[in-house]
Parts: C-alpha cells; sequence; structure tokens
C-alpha cells in the first residue's frame, strides 16, 4: 500500500514537474507574441498616420487640381 502511493506521489511529482516547464515555455510565448502585438500596433498608427497625410483638408481654399503641392502651400 504505502509502495503504491509513493509511485502515485512520483507521478504526480513528474507530472507537475511537466505541466511548470508547459506553463513557463507558454509564458515565454505570450511575452514573445506580446512584443510582437505591440510592434505591429505602432506600424499600423504609423501607416494609418501616413496615408492621412495625403487626405488634408484644408477649409477655405479652393481646391485646383492641377496645382503643384508647392503652390498649394503658397495658398496656405
Amino acid at each position: 500500500m504505502i509502495a503504491h502511493i509513493k509511485d502515485s506521489l512520483g507521478a504526480t511529482k513528474k507530472q507537475v514537474e511537466y505541466l511548470g516547464k508547459i506553463v513557463t515555455e507558454h509564458k515565454d510565448d505570450i511575452s514573445i507574441l506580446q512584443k510582437e502585438f505591440k510592434n505591429l500596433q505602432a506600424k499600423n498608427v504609423d501607416l494609418a498616420n501616413r496615408s492621412r497625410r495625403q487626405n488634408l483638408l484644408v477649409y477655405g481654399v479652393d481646391d485646383n487640381q492641377a496645382e503643384t503641392w508647392d503652390q498649394s502651400e503658397e495658398l496656405i
């Protein structure tokens, strides 16, 4: 009976150690994914801001499709 309990306890300890290793690996994976997510968020914000640069509206100034960027700057 005691031998059976010792065997069961030993098996349980091995399972706990194995699960501990898996938890540690998952924590590392989560940390990597969080860093990658933050990096992708920053890139997304940057791309959104870059796309907005071409969509500026200035009220009170007539828009002329033929004018150059420099001419537009002079008007503003």
